[in-house]
């Protein structure tokens, strides 16, 4: 698992995987589904993991590290942090399922609570306990757990049969899953399709049996401080396929590790319908390790932004690269993750490289960045830009014992640019310390 796991921490169906030689990680979800008789489609359609590239081998990636806790940090402020003022609704293991789910009279499954809270706004607590899956039935309503052991571990079913997702939001906009621990599941923890807005933070989410966090079709999604591990199939996060412009998913603070192919995908996948691109990402202060091939597999996600992430040691069966810029294969070379910027981030990969553009993504704007790897950062297309980046074979002098913050004398302390190319760096690091105007560091931290 790594050794910074520990200062960091106190696929039912679906077709064949396909992977491209520049290591493109093919297939998109799809919207999921259901079964053959919902409007979500077949359970599992498309949806290959495809590793590609190769593991390559040498350099040492160095030790520990330390941020501090499970999940990743951002200055972005985590939407489920805002107060909520709506109609509350309580479940309880002591509950029983009765028209009101209140506090005196509690509801027994998250189910019937989905099914009574109707009203725009409301907020559903969960107290402490272990409960069957559900589906969401109402736009607009918060499913809170209100205390740390709300635990979500078989999947949910519908008349027409089992799921394989334990928490499925599907066709109701800006619906919040805020706190949850959800494993198990036989496809997917947290499973999202055919819905905007909506919120998925501070849940942990694995062992799952493909994904941890599954969306499909759902402009606006903000995935904030969740932890995912040990997706038997795939990924730990997976942002998937888009109808239209203005998909601007919002991917914060998350920590995924040990899953068994990339940390975090996005895929627009032009073979999975609509416009086959993930458009306006922005993946910031993530902390992303000992995934079994990429930590960040950005495809066909044009203007994707990557700042402040942490990125170490995957690729422990192939992949590549710790970034990986790239299109779906067979997929126009427009929809490409083109145009975006890479900034201000540590990665430190020993099997893979640290970044690679390959098959059509160009014009990609990459500072600031410290870069570890005996395989480098090629660019495989031309046109990226490529400045100010600390690049190492390995991680000698570097960084300070134990964690990923640098040492005194590295060469990327003081080393960063505010700005490049019409770019500006971020002002504060990846735990929220402000940088300074001049001389500020180069990689994910500005803290000793």
């Amino acid at each position: 698992m790594g050794v910074l796991v520990a200062a960091l921490l106190a696929a039912l169906t679906g077709a064949a995987c396909s992977s491209d030689s520049n290591g493109g990680s093919g297939g998109a979800a799809g919207s999921g589904g259901r079964g053959a008789s919902s409007s979500g489609g077949s359970a599992g359609t498309g949806g290959g993991s495809g590793t590609g590239g190769s593991a390559g081998t040498g350099g040492s990636a160095g030790t520990g590290g330390s941020a501090g806790s499970s999940t990743g940090s951002s200055a972005r402020p985590n939407p489920c942090d805002a107060p909520r003022s709506g109609p509350v609704f309580r479940v309880s293991p002591s509950g029983t399922d009765n028209p009101d789910c209140t506090e005196s009279a509690p509801c027994r499954t998250l189910q019937h609570a989905a099914e009574v809270a109707d009203t725009p706004g409301a907020v559903i607590l969960v107290a402490d306990g272990t409960y069957d899956g559900f589906h969401t039935v109402h736009p607009n309503v918060t499913f809170a757990a209100d205390g740390d052991a709300v635990v979500v571990n078989t999947s949910h079913r519908w008349s027409s049969g089992a799921t394989g997702d334990n928490i499925n939001v599907e066709d109701t906009d800006g619906v919040t899953i805020d706190g949850f621990k959800v494993r198990d599941a036989d496809r997917t923890g947290i499973r999202v399709a055919n819905a905007r807005s909506v919120v998925l933070c501070n849940n942990v989410s694995g062992p799952n049996g493909r994904w941890g966090i599954l969306t499909g079709f759902a402009p606006g999604v903000q995935i904030f401080h969740n932890e995912t591990f040990g997706s038997a199939g795939e990924h730990g996060i997976y942002v998937s396929n888009s109808n239209g412009s203005g998909d601007a998913p919002l991917i914060v603070g998350n920590h995924a590790h040990d899953n068994n192919v990339n940390g975090i995908q996005l895929n627009g996948d032009c073979h999975a319908g609509g416009d086959g691109t993930i458009d306006g990402a922005i993946l910031d202060g993530n902390i992303v390790h000992d995934n079994g091939a990429k930590g960040l597999s950005l495809i066909s996600a044009p203007g994707v932004h990557v700042e402040n992430n942490l990125i170490y040691e995957n690729g422990t069966n192939a992949g590549a690269g710790g970034i990986h810029l790239v299109k779906e294969p067979d997929c126009p070379d427009s929809q490409a993750s083109s145009g975006g910027v890479v900034v201000n981030n540590t990665v430190v990969e020993p099997r893979i490289a640290a970044l690679r553009a390959s098959d059509g993504a160009t014009r990609n704007v990459i500072f600031n960045n410290v870069f570890v790897s005996p395989r480098g950062a090629p660019d495989e297309v031309g046109g990226n830009d490529f400045s100010n980046n600390l690049m190492a074979n390995d991680v000698t002098g570097l960084f300070a014992p134990g964690g990923y913050q640098l040492a005194p004398g590295s060469p990327a302390l003081g080393a960063c640019v505010a700005s490049y190319a019409g770019q500006v760096a971020p002002s504060l690091d990846i735990v929220g310390a402000q940088r300074r105007a001049t001389s500020c560091n180069q990689g994910a931290y500005e803290t000793p």
